[in-house]
C-alpha cells in the first residue's frame, strides 16, 4: 500500500515542479531590481527572505525574489514604473523602502537591514494567511515565540516554549509528553490542535495525536512558533477548528556552521544535540541533525492496571501456565524515558527566485509511557518518519510529504495487547498568490490528504479493511484595501470533501483589519471551521479491559451509527455472555428474561438445594425487578443509568466564532494584545464515554420476589430468609447482561457480533455549545534590558451537566489561567534571566477511562543563561522547570508535586543545565 502512495505522491510531485518550471518565464529587457538583505544587529546576511515589489501597472503581476546565501537578491525583466521594495524575514521586522523609479534598462539597488523582533509590531507571520505579512496586519490572533527566547530556553521538546502564549491549554503528562489545545477541548490522546512544522502537518497519522516529543526537531533549528488561535479552516481545511500552531526551522543558507548542545539534569536526565549546516556554491544548502534523550519520568500508578496484573498471575499460578511475570505486558509500565531522532535538508536554488527543499527526518521512541482515551499504552521502540519536498517559484508554493508511523514493540497497559500501528498520511498541496497594486490579493489553492491506518485489527478490529480516509479540498482568498495602509477587507472560503461524510463542507473566513498607525490594529473577524471525526472516531474496536467479567470496548461509530431497540412491552434488549453459548446475536428484551433465569437456576441449583428450597419452578423475573446501571469510569464501579440512547452518525464538529481583537505598541515600550470570542459549537463530537448500561437485579425487589414465589409453593420462609438473602446479594452482584446496540430495525442483529455482549466506549455528536472568552498579553520594556509581561485567558464555561439529556460534558481545560514574568538580558556581559509564575484553575476531566477533578495548581520556573567570556561560542543556561509549586493539597498550599490531568503522574521539579557551543557561524 505504501509503494502505490509513494508512486502516485511521485507523479503528482513531478507534475508540481513541472508545473514550476513551466511557470519561469523569459527574462524580458526592461529593468533589474537588486540588493542585498542583512541582519541589522550583525550586519550578517540573511538567505531565504522573501523580497516584493509593490507598484507598477495595477494589471501587471511582479512577483518577488528570495534572497541567497549571501543576502542578494535579482529581479530582472521589471517594467520600468515606480516601486516600492518590500522584504520580510520570519523572526524579523519588516522592511519597506521609499518609492523608486525604475526606468527602462535600468538598475536599481535596494538594500534592507532588518531588525529582530522584541517589542515592535512589525514582526513577520506566515501562518494567518500561509504567506509573509506584518504581525499588526494579520487577519487573526496571533502569538510569535521568537529565535531570542527559543534559543535561551533548554527544551525537552517544542511544548516548552509556549507555556506563557494565551489561550494555549497545556498539559504536561510526563518528562516529554504533553497535550496541547487552543481555547479548551482538551483530552487524553489529544489531536485537536492542528500542528505544524514548516508547513507540514507533523501529528502521528490515522491516530491524528500530537505526539510534541515525537518531532525529531533540535532547538537551535527552531526559527519561530507561531500559535493562530481560532478557527482556520478557510485556508488550512479539516480538523482546525481551535487554531494552528506552526513551527518554523531555519534555512541553512541563513544559518551555517556547527552547534552542539549537552544537558544534564534531575530525574536522571541526559539529551545530547548537534547540528551542522553549510552550504556548497551560492545555490545549495544543507543541514544535519541528531539528538539523544532519557530520563526517568515522574511515574504514575494506575490501580486498574495493578489489579488486572494480580488477576492476571493469580489465574496463571491457579492454571499452572507456566505464565514469566517479568514478561506479562499487562501493567508492566517503564517510566523510563529515551529517544533519538535526526533531520536532514537540502535547500536548492536551480534559478533566480526559486527555491527546492527537499527534508527527512526520523524519531525513534525507545521507552515512552502516554495516556489514551482507554488508559496508559507504553511505546517501545515506536518509530516516526517523515518526507517532505517543497517548491517555491515566487508566488506559487507546492509541496508533497508522507507520514509514517510504526509502533513495533508497544502495548497497552491496561489489557497488555500490542499495538500495531503502521500507518501514513500522504499530503500534496499547492498554493499561488497574485497582487493587484493599489487593490489588494487573491490567493488560491489545493489540498489532498490520504490516510491510511494498518494495525493488523489490534486497534481498527472490524473496520480493518475500510478505514482509509481521502480528504480534498480547495480555497479562494481575497485581501482587498479599503483605504491604503489603514483599512483592509479579507474574504476566504473553502470546500472540502470527506470520503466518509455525506456532501461538501463549506468554511468562510472575513475580516476587517483597521491600522490607524503602523504599530497599532484593531481587527473584527468571523471564521466557520471544522473538524472531520478522527480514525478512532469513526473506525477504533479495541478492547481496552473488562469489568466483572465483561469485556470493555472501545468502538467508532459505524456509518449506520447505534441503534438501541425496545420490545413492545417498552423494554430494552440485553445480551448476556452467560446466556449466548453458541449464538452470537441472541437478545432478550428485560420483560422476558428466560434465556438468563435458566442459567442463573442451573448456577444456584447447589446453594438453594443445601437451604432446602428449589428454584426450578420459580418463573423468571419481571421486568420490574431490573434496574439499569452505567460503568463508572473512575471508580469501576456501576452507577445509576439514565437509560440507553441512540448514536447516528457522526458528523464534522463546526466552529463559528465571531472575534474583536487589538495588538499594538503603546509608548514604543508596551505591547497589548487583547482578543475578545464567540464560539459557537454545532455537532461537537464528545470523548469516548460508555453508551450501554447493564441490567441488575434489584436486591430488594428481587429478595422480595423470590420470597413470595416459595411462599406460595408451601417452603418454610422463617427458615429460608437468611440464606435467601444471601442468594439475592450474590445474583445482584452480577451484571446479568448488557444493553447492547443492534442493527436498526432487528433487535436479534448485533451490531458487532464478534462480541456482542461487551460494554461498549464511544463517541457521539452533541447538539451546540457556546462559549465567550478572551485571551489578553501584556510587555512592557520597564528599563533597559528588563521586561515585564503577563497573560490571562478565560472563558465562560469548560462543564456542560447532562448535555442533550444524553450526560455531562467537560472542556478537560480551565475557566482561566494567567502568567506573570520578568526577563532580563545584557549583551555586554551575555547574560539573560527570566522568571515566570504560571497558574491554572482547577478543572473537571472526563476523557475516555479518565474522570476525576484537577485541583488549581500555580508553579514558578526559572531560567538563566550566560554567555562563557573565555570560550567564545559557548554558552551556559540553568533552567528550573516547577522551582514552587502552590497546590491545595492534603490541606497544604506549599507542595512538592502538582497533577495536570487525571491519569498523569504528579510533576515535580526538575533543574537541567545545559552547555551550548557553536562555531563556524556565517557572517
Amino acid at each position: 500500500m505504501v509503494r502505490l502512495i509513494l508512486s502516485s505522491g511521485a507523479r503528482a510531485l513531478l507534475f508540481a515542479l513541472l508545473s514550476i518550471a513551466a511557470a519561469i518565464p523569459a527574462v524580458a529587457q526592461n529593468g533589474t531590481v537588486t540588493g542585498r538583505v542583512t541582519d541589522a544587529g550583525s550586519g550578517g546576511p540573511l538567505a531565504g527572505a522573501t523580497i516584493r515589489l509593490i507598484g507598477g501597472s495595477a494589471t501587471t503581476r511582479q512577483g518577488g525574489a528570495i534572497s541567497a546565501r549571501d543576502g542578494y537578491y535579482m529581479m530582472r525583466g521589471i517594467p520600468p514604473g515606480r516601486y516600492r521594495v518590500q522584504v520580510s524575514y520570519i523572526g524579523y521586522g519588516l522592511f519597506e523602502s521609499d518609492s523608486l523609479d525604475l526606468r527602462e534598462g535600468a538598475t536599481l539597488r535596494v538594500d534592507a537591514a532588518l531588525k529582530e523582533g522584541t517589542l515592535n509590531q512589525s514582526e513577520v507571520v506566515v501562518s494567518a494567511s500561509r504567506r509573509p505579512e506584518k504581525i499588526t496586519r494579520a487577519p487573526a490572533s496571533v502569538t510569535v515565540v521568537d529565535p531570542r527566547h527559543i534559543e535561551e530556553r533548554p527544551a525537552l521538546s517544542g511544548v516548552d516554549h509556549l507555556r506563557s502564549v494565551p489561550g494555549l491549554d497545556i498539559v504536561q503528562s510526563g518528562l516529554t509528553q504533553n497535550m496541547v489545545v487552543a481555547r479548551g477541548f482538551n483530552n487524553a490522546f489529544s489531536g485537536t490542535l492542528m500542528t505544524l512544522v514548516d508547513n507540514r502537518i507533523a501529528s502521528v497519522p490515522s491516530l491524528r495525536f500530537n505526539a510534541h516529543n515525537f518531532i525529531p526537531l533540535v532547538n537551535e533549528d527552531l526559527q519561530q512558533i507561531e500559535v493562530i488561535r481560532g478557527p482556520g479552516s478557510a485556508l488550512y481545511g479539516p480538523n482546525t477548528a481551535n487554531g494552528v500552531l506552526h513551527m518554523i526551522t531555519r534555512s541553512p543558507f541563513a544559518s551555517t556552521g556547527a552547534w552542539f548542545s549537552l544537558a544534564a539534569g534531575e530525574r536522571g536526565v541526559v539529551q545530547g544535540m548537534g547540528r551542522f549546516a553549510g552550504t556548497y556554491g551560492d545555490r545549495l544548502g544543507y543541514k544535519v541533525s541528531a539528538q539523544y534523550m532519557q530520563g526517568e519520568d515522574w511515574g504514575y500508578v494506575d490501580s486498574v492496571e495493578v489489579t488486572e496484573r494480580a488477576r492476571a498471575i493469580f489465574l496463571a499460578d491457579s492454571l499452572h501456565t507456566g505464565l514469566n511475570p517479568d514478561t506479562l505486558k499487562i501493567g508492566l509500565r517503564d517510566s523510563t524515558i529515551r529517544r533519538v531522532g535526526g533531520e536532514l535538508r537540502v535547500d536548492y536554488i536551480p534559478v533566480d527566485n526559486m527555491m527546492l527543499i527537499f527534508q527527512l527526518g526520523t524519531n525513534a521512541a525507545l521507552r515512552n509511557p502516554e495516556i489514551t482515551g482507554v488508559g496508559g499504552a507504553q511505546a517501545r521502540d515506536w518509530l516516526y518518519n517523515y518526507y517532505q519536498v517543497r517548491g517555491l517559484y515566487k508566488d506559487f508554493f507546492v509541496q508533497a510529504f508522507l507520514n509514517q508511523s510504526n509502533a513495533r514493540e508497544s502495548y497497552t497497559l491496561r489489557t497488555g495487547q500490542p499495538l500495531v500501528d503502521r500507518s501514513t498520511l500522504f499530503v500534496v498541496q499547492a498554493q499561488h498568490s497574485t497582487a493587484f497594486e493599489g487593490l489588494g490579493r487573491l490567493a488560491y489553492g489545493v489540498d489532498y490528504l490520504h490516510t491510511t491506518p494498518v494495525t493488523d485489527g489490534t486497534i481498527t478490529g472490524r473496520f480493518e479493511n475500510s478505514d482509509d480516509i481521502v480528504e480534498v479540498g480547495g480555497y479562494l482568498q481575497g485581501e482587498a484595501m479599503l483605504a491604503r495602509d489603514l483599512l483592509d477587507l479579507v474574504v476566504a472560503g473553502r470546500l472540502d470533501h470527506h470520503s466518509k461524510l455525506d456532501g461538501l463542507i463549506f468554511s468562510p473566513r472575513a475580516a476587517l483589519v483597521y491600522t490607524p498607525a503602523p504599530d497599532q490594529a484593531i481587527r473584527a473577524t468571523f471564521n466557520r471551521a471544522y473538524s472531520a471525526p478522527t480514525t478512532n472516531d469513526l473506525f477504533l474496536d479495541f478492547i481496552g479491559g473488562s469489568s466483572q467479567g465483561v469485556n470493555v470496548r472501545a468502538s467508532g461509530v459505524p456509518p449506520e451509527g447505534f441503534t438501541f431497540t425496545l420490545s413492545p412491552g417498552n423494554q430494552p434488549y440485553i445480551r448476556s455472555y452467560a446466556a449466548l453459548g453458541q449464538d452470537p446475536n441472541l437478545a432478550f428484551p428485560l420483560d422476558s428474561l428466560l434465556p438468563i433465569w435458566r442459567k442463573l437456576q442451573d448456577t444456584l441449583r447447589p446453594l438453594s438445594q443445601a437451604f432446602g428450597a428449589s428454584l426450578d419452578s420459580v418463573p423468571p423475573p419481571p421486568a420490574s425487578v431490573v434496574e439499569l446501571r452505567q460503568l463508572n469510569q473512575q471508580t469501576r464501579g456501576f452507577d445509576p443509568s439514565r437509560g440507553a440512547f441512540n448514536v447516528a452518525s457522526l458528523k464534522p464538529t463546526i466552529n463559528s466564532t465571531i472575534e474583536l481583537g487589538y495588538k499594538g505598541l503603546i509608548a514604543e515600550r508596551i505591547s497589548v494584545s487583547v482578543d475578545l470570542y464567540r464560539s459557537q459549537y454545532d455537532n461537537f463530537i464528545g470523548p469516548l464515554q460508555v453508551i450501554t448500561p447493564n441490567a441488575f437485579f434489584n436486591r430488594d425487589s428481587l429478595y422480595g420476589y423470590l420470597l413470595r414465589q416459595l411462599q406460595a409453593r408451601g417452603a418454610d420462609t422463617s427458615k429460608i430468609s437468611e440464606a435467601l438473602g444471601s442468594v439475592a446479594d450474590f445474583i445482584t452482584k452480577i451484571p446479568i447482561g448488557t444493553v447492547a446496540p443492534n442493527v436498526a430495525g432487528n433487535p436479534y442483529q448485533a451490531s458487532n457480533p464478534n462480541d456482542p455482549a461487551a460494554i461498549l466506549l464511544s463517541s457521539r455528536n452533541y447538539g451546540s455549545i457556546t462559549l465567550y472568552g478572551c485571551d489578553i498579553s501584556v510587555q512592557a520594556a520597564v528599563a533597559d534590558g528588563l521586561t515585564l509581561s503577563g497573560s490571562f485567558s478565560y472563558t465562560d464555561k469548560n462543564f456542560f451537566r447532562n448535555l442533550d439529556n444524553v450526560s455531562d460534558l467537560s472542556l478537560n481545560s480551565p475557566k482561566f489561567k494567567y502568567t506573570l514574568g520578568a526577563e532580563y538580558r545584557n549583551a555586554t556581559i551575555g547574560f539573560n534571566g527570566d522568571v515566570r509564575l504560571r497558574h491554572v484553575d482547577g478543572f473537571p476531566v472526563n476523557s475516555g477511562v479518565y474522570v476525576g477533578d484537577v485541583i488549581p495548581y500555580s508553579v514558578i520556573d526559572l531560567n538563566l543563561g550566560y554567555q562563557l567570556p573565555w570560550i567564545p561560542g559557548m554558552g551556559l543556561t540553568i533552567s528550573a522547570q516547577n522551582l514552587l509549586t502552590f497546590a491545595d493539597t492534603d490541606g497544604s498550599i506549599f507542595t512538592r508535586r502538582h497533577q495536570e490531568f487525571v491519569g498523569a503522574p504528579a510533576l515535580g521539579r526538575l533543574v537541567i543545565a545545559r552547555l551550548t557551543y557553536q562555531f563556524g557561524k556565517a557572517d
